[in-house]
């Protein structure tokens, strides 16, 4: 928190410091911060910017703002989204909270998308643009220049969020483009073509004849390695329990054959 220097601002910094770290009963935090309302929000926002991201505090404290739903704390909640480790408890609850808030939290989670520095700092904001439901272009572009970063597959699981069937066409000419590669050996390589088919299908649109040929091969080129996986951890399905291969067929009935 840095040096107390007994100003207003460290004062009500401190008082926030000590209601998220446990000082303060939970039933007689929310009670408080409650009774403050705005003025609860700056020392709340200050620890949230400023704390470790896996300490109590700074976690409670985007909890406590969550509850008092302010539109000033969408800027720094957004911001701190942007410098939290992806999946971590933090990162993940900053998503939840700010995408509970609906259409009003886009404009300012456009603005600090403009400043992030990287596709992992991308990753959570485009999250939440995805998911609070607001319509714009500008949504739908960032959601799109995503299919370009290094991983898509999370790019994709966006715009399946998003729901614009605008994005099929992006989708259905990357699908098209892919090239599979038959010295690829991983269990999931090449498991970007399926979830285009899969983000296409999702959004309302419909495979051809060759991308649906194209993610029939891009199983069957992993299939020799699940096999010898298989084979090695002796992990099948009982004979009456689905396919592992996700048929929806009964294991006995599809693969167990071909394993024996």
């Amino acid at each position: 928190m840095g040096d107390v220097t007994g100003g207003r601002e460290d004062v009500e910094a401190r008082w926030g410091l000590r209601m998220c770290s446990g000082a303060v009963s939970p039933e007689g935090a929310w009670v408080e911060v409650l009774a403050r309302g705005e003025a609860a929000a700056a020392p709340l926002e200050r620890i949230l910017a400023e704390g470790d991201e896996d300490a109590i505090a700074t976690y409670q404290a985007a909890r406590l703002l969550s509850h008092l739903s302010l539109p000033r704390s969408v800027g720094p909640m957004a911001r701190r989204l942007m410098h939290t480790e992806i999946g971590s408890l933090l990162h993940d609850a900053l998503v939840d909270i700010l995408s509970s808030w609906g259409t009003a939290v886009a404009p300012a989670v456009l603005e600090v998308l403009d400043t992030a520095p990287d596709e992992d700092a991308r990753l959570g904001l485009l999250q939440v643009l995805a998911e609070c439901g607001a319509r714009d272009e500008r949504i739908l572009a960032a959601l799109l220049a995503d299919l370009a970063s290094d991983d898509v597959i999370p790019a994709i699981t966006n715009l399946v969020r998003y729901g614009d069937p605008a994005a099929r066409a992006p989708l259905s000419r990357m699908l098209d483009d892919y090239t599979l590669s038959d010295e690829v050996e991983d269990l999931f390589a090449q498991q970007e073509v399926r979830e285009l088919a899969s983000g296409l299908l999702s959004l309302g649109g419909t495979l051809s004849d060759a991308q649906r040929e194209k993610v029939e091969r891009a199983w069957r080129l992993g299939e020799p390695l699940r096999a010898r996986l298989r084979r090695k951890t002796g992990d099948r399905p009982e004979r009456n329990a689905p396919c592992w291969c996700g048929s929806g067929v009964k294991y006995k009935k599809c693969h167990l054959g071909s394993e024996r």
